[in-house]
């Protein structure tokens, strides 16, 4: 699970990050401001970043 969830390394310094601020305050609102600082760091590091290409997916549904 691991290696899918953190599979480079600005993601695995995230983690790390994250954890250890929850483990210095066990607090519920920690969660909270974790989540909204990281999403706000991830904004700023990386809003000029290009995406990967998506492929397409094909799905067949059976007519009814």
């Amino acid at each position: 699970m691991g290696k899918k969830l953190t599979p480079d390394l600005p993601r695995i310094a995230f983690a790390i990050v994250a954890a250890s601020l929850l483990l210095l305050f066990p607090l519920a609102s920690m969660q909270l401001i974790i989540i909204g600082l990281a999403a706000f760091a991830g904004y700023v590091l990386f809003k000029n970043k290009e995406l990967d290409t998506h492929t397409s997916l094909n799905i067949d549904l059976p007519k009814k």
